[in-house]
This record gives structure tokens, sequence and C-alpha cells, in this order.
């Protein structure tokens, strides 16, 4: 039988919850797990007894901690007790996934082991992008469903090493289709924001993803360092769009580097020569601010 999950979390975190559920898809294909939240109680089913009804079945409880969350007398005074009850009776596992920064250290919470590693939010600079952080929840979640499905060690050696064995095979077609997706689904969204650009916006996105510095782009372009600065907020814009990411979600020149790498890679671009040919009111600018520099 699979290992029923329940995810508590604020409605305002529905996106994010989203994004979770697509990552454990995997998991629940090969029937490891089932995860279960409020938007699956059917029609005509009496809303609070059904949460009640699968909050009680549940062997692996989610709460998806963010500010949200934290304000919600619902989620914390109501749902959260009662999936701490089950915890201390060892009928059911509470993992707390912090989604955003917000001070969440406070009893029962901090006595539990949360997800991600080190409790680095979800939604921070700590990651390079949302899918890396949610990468690492799976991977806790997948720890624990596999410790329930299998049984204690001791007891279950032979049956783990089977169905090691069914995982693994089932794990690398999936990855593979996935991979294949998220490989498309990444060119478009390249190519999306790559369109949304100025010729000269498209210089200095080119040049990130070559691992180019502000200071060398400006150098080479023959363009000021505010300038720069101004076609990268552009750029980050753009990206910000394309991958639907959240407006407090830091996005680096790391980003630009390691999305857009790979997307221009094949491109016999470089970066244009310093001629007096480039003269525009962008060199001006330059030459006015190395002036002052100097």
């Amino acid at each position: 039988m699979p290992v029923k999950i329940f995810s508590c979390y604020a409605r305002e975190d529905e996106r994010l919850l989203n994004r979770l559920k697509t990552h454990l898809k995997p998991l629940q294909r090969q029937g490891l797990i089932n995860i279960w939240h409020d938007r699956d109680i059917s029609a005509g089913a009496e809303w609070e007894r059904e949460i009640s009804k699968q909050l009680n079945e549940a062997q692996i409880i989610l709460l998806l901690i963010s500010p949200d969350f934290m304000a919600s007398d619902y989620c914390y005074s109501v749902e959260m007790k009662r999936a701490m009850a089950r915890h201390e009776r060892g009928e059911a596992y509470v993992i707390p996934v912090i989604l955003e920064h917000v001070y969440w250290q406070v009893e029962p919470l901090s006595k539990l082991q949360v997800l991600p590693t080190d409790a680095k939010p979800v939604i921070s600079s700590n990651w390079h992008n949302l899918n890396e952080a949610l990468f690492n929840v799976v991977e806790g979640v997948c720890k624990k469903a596999e410790e329930i499905f299998l049984g204690t060690p001791e007891n279950a050696r032979e049956k783990q090493f089977s169905i090691s064995r069914q995982l693994n095979r089932r794990f690398s077609s999936e990855l593979e289709d996935e991979q294949a997706e998220l490989t498309t689904q990444e060119y478009a969204r390249c190519k999306q924001v790559e369109q949304a650009l100025t010729s000269r916006q498209r210089d200095v996105l080119h040049a990130f993803a070559k691992g180019r510095n502000p200071q060398e782009i400006a150098e080479n372009l023959c363009i000021s360092l505010s300038t720069v600065s101004t076609h990268s907020t552009k750029i980050f814009h753009e990206c910000r769009f394309a991958w639907d990411l959240p407006e407090n979600y830091a996005l680096t020149y790391h980003f630009l580097r390691e999305h857009f790498g790979k997307y221009f890679s094949d491109d016999e671009w470089s970066m244009p020569a310093r001629t007096p040919a480039n003269t525009s009111e962008e060199s001006l600018n330059f030459s006015k601010e190395h002036q002052r520099s100097t």
C-alpha cells in the first residue's frame, strides 16, 4: 500500500504546494506514496469531516511553513495541533517544510526535523532555483516514505532489495521522460526571454551566460556599469516572468549563467570588440563614468 501523505498549508501557498506535488509525482506513479490535500475533496463531501478523515489516516503529514501558515489560526491551532497529537502517539510522522523566511522556531515545531536541509527556506537565495529546493524536499520525503513502506530494516532487508530494484528501474524511465520535458520547457523559457529583449540587452545576456562579470561586460561593450545594471534589471524582470518566480526570489548572475549557458552553448556569438565604430550614447556614458572613477 502506498504511504499516505497529508499536506497542511495556507491558501496563499497553494502555488508552491502544486509545484511540490509535481516533484512528488514520480514517487506517486511508482506506488510509493499517495499525496492528498483539501482540493481533492469530491463534490458533495462534507469538507471538515473529509479533512479530519484524511488527517487521521495519513502516515506522513507535511506542514508547509510560511508567514501565512504561522498567521493562520486554522492551520496553526487546528490542523497542526491534530497532526502533532498523532506524531506524539507514534501514529504519523510530521515533517515541516520551510517555504519562506519566518520565525518558526517555537514549540512544537522546534522539536521536529524540518526540510529542506539545514532549514534553508525553499524561497531564498540559498538555492539556484525553485526546482533545486523542491528536489531537496522530495529527497527527504522519499527517505521517510521508504522507511514506512519497507518497515524496520531488521525485518525487511529482502523486501527492501526487491523493491529498490523495481523503484530504480522505474525511476530511470521516469527521470528520462521528465528530463526531456524539462529541457523543452527550459529552451522555451530562454527563448521567451531572448525575444523580449533589445539587441544590446541580448548582448549583455549573452555575456552573462558566458560567465562574464558586469565590469568585463561594460568594458567590452563600451557601456557604463549603470547601463549594464539597467539592462540586467530588464533581463531579470523577463526571467522572473518566464520562470514564474515570486518577487522575493533573489535572482543572481549565476542564474543567467546556469540557465542561458546551455541555451547559447552552440551559438557562435562572441562579445563585440571595442572599436571607434561602437561610439554611441552608451559608449559616451562609459567614458564619463570611467573619467569619474579615475
